[in-house]
């Protein structure tokens, strides 16, 4: 039995969900990681062994653009140049393991350009490379959700594997893989958590912006404290509203109190 899967860490989960909200209109990049096969035997009594093949792919760290076909075009076809200078710009330590695509709207299955660079990344990366390198099979596909009027943002990923391979001029679709995440929270250690700083980076247009995880973390902490104004703001503007409120009935009471007195007056004088 063999088992193929892919493993995040949360911190990599993490970036890739600010880099959706500060490039809404869409980005790519490439996956970098570790992959290997662990092989376990059962054995029971009066049956042969039985061996088991977990295939992991882990990935710690990514590097995305600015925009869509950043290393290929719109046919799915890879550009070489483009593709090397995304790869010269990488300070990360593990090889390609793939690349992720995520484009407005629902994203819930592949596109035929997605599947032809996914089937094409592995030959493109080794002949860039120009040495023997594990094959990068993997896309990661990603999709924005957001609910209750834009308040909140949900991140959804599904991971898929190209098989190696094409009969004739048609491509054969890709496998979907089941996704964990790892290192999140306390559960699973939390000095590893904080230990973690994967090498991100994210490229721009024709220069060598190199952002990394600190940056990340700062704007998301800016965002969040930019959130937290706004909700301040609209408290005060609705205390504001209501104090002004109580301010005027107060004002007619007022004026009521003096008309009543005015009255009073008179009914004494008629009185005496």
């Amino acid at each position: 039995m063999e088992r193929d899967r892919v493993v995040f860490h949360g911190t990599v989960l993490a970036s890739l969900f600010q880099e959706t909200t500060a490039n809404p209109h869409g980005f790519d990049g490439l996956l970098f990681g570790q992959a290997h096969t662990r092989t376990t035997q059962t054995h029971q009594d009066n049956e042969e062994a039985q061996s088991s093949h977990d295939k992991i792919s882990l990935v710690t760290a990514y590097m995305s653009s600015t925009s869509l076909c950043s290393f290929y075009n719109a046919a799915g076809e890879i550009d070489g140049l483009s593709l090397q200078s995304l790869l010269k710009q990488s300070s990360a330590r593990d090889p390609v393991l793939g690349w992720i695509s995520f484009r407005p709207g629902p994203a819930t299955n592949p596109t035929m350009r997605e599947i032809a660079v996914t089937h094409s990344l592995p030959s493109a990366v080794q002949s860039v490379l120009r040495r023997t390198a594990p094959h990068p099979e993997i896309l990661c596909l990603l999709n924005l959700g957001k609910d209750h009027n834009e308040a909140t943002f949900s991140l959804g990923y599904r991971a898929f594997r190209s098989n190696g391979s094409q009969q004739g001029e048609t491509l054969m679709p890709l496998g979907q893989l089941p996704v964990e995440v790892t290192n999140v929270g306390a559960n699973q250690g939390r000095q590893r958590y904080e230990s973690f700083w994967p090498p991100t980076q994210i490229s721009s247009d024709g220069s060598d912006s190199r952002g990394t995880l600190e940056n990340t973390i700062g704007s998301l902490q800016a965002f969040n404290l930019k959130s937290q104004i706004e909700k301040i703001e609209s408290s005060y503007h609705s205390l504001l509203n209501e104090l002004q409120g109580l301010l005027e009935k107060a004002r007619q009471g007022g004026a009521d109190v003096s008309h009543r007195k005015a009255e009073l007056e008179k009914i004494r004088s008629s009185v005496c």
